[in-house]
């Protein structure tokens, strides 16, 4: 082998292996998380902010404002069949996923129809669904915010959304048939 194809070979792999030296590093790390309920493939694509020492509800994240949980671009969500998402009816396709934050009683979860919104740009109407999630407000402290699914059973789920000691657990639904 040639020092020449020895080299390329070598920068190649530097260069497949990470970030090079210089590029910025996100402060609010991508995640990807998936998971079959029944017949229904979800996916969760958002950018994880970190509270980093700082309060996050009623001061990082205001109250009764509408706020996605992801940095940079809004949260994700995709799903290859129509389900039931907090009770409510979402058809199959790509959503971007907002909520609005109350500092006592139920949060409003909201659906919207755009997938690719940066975060800090709230659309003003094609909201798909919209429902009332009560918070859980003494969970153990999660300094990324984090999204995953947990009991995820035969035809039924969750998707929780967990910041702070403040966690969200988004009941789904998967009809037979659809």
């Amino acid at each position: 082998m040639t020092s020449l194809v020895r080299t390329s070979l070598a920068v190649a792999a530097l260069l497949a292996a990470g970030p090079v030296s210089g590029q910025a590093i996100q402060a609010s790390q991508s995640a990807t998380v998936s998971q079959w309920i029944a017949d229904a493939h979800f996916e969760i694509t958002y950018d994880r902010p970190v509270a980093r020492d700082r309060e996050i509800w009623g001061a990082l994240v205001p109250w009764n404002e509408v706020w996605t949980p992801s940095a940079n671009l809004a949260l994700q969500l995709r799903v290859n069949r129509g389900v039931l998402l907090a009770g409510q009816t979402l058809p199959a396709g790509a959503y971007s996923v907002w909520l609005e934050p109350k500092e006592g009683g139920a949060w409003r979860l909201l659906v919207h129809r755009d997938l690719e919104v940066a975060h800090n740009v709230v659309p003003s109407d094609g909201w798909v669904l919209e429902a009332a999630i009560e918070p859980r407000r003494d969970a153990d402290h999660m300094e990324a915010l984090a999204a995953y699914f947990s009991d995820a059973d035969y035809r039924e789920g969750a998707l929780d959304l967990h910041w702070g000691t403040t966690a969200l657990r988004i009941p789904i639904e998967v009809p037979e048939g659809g």
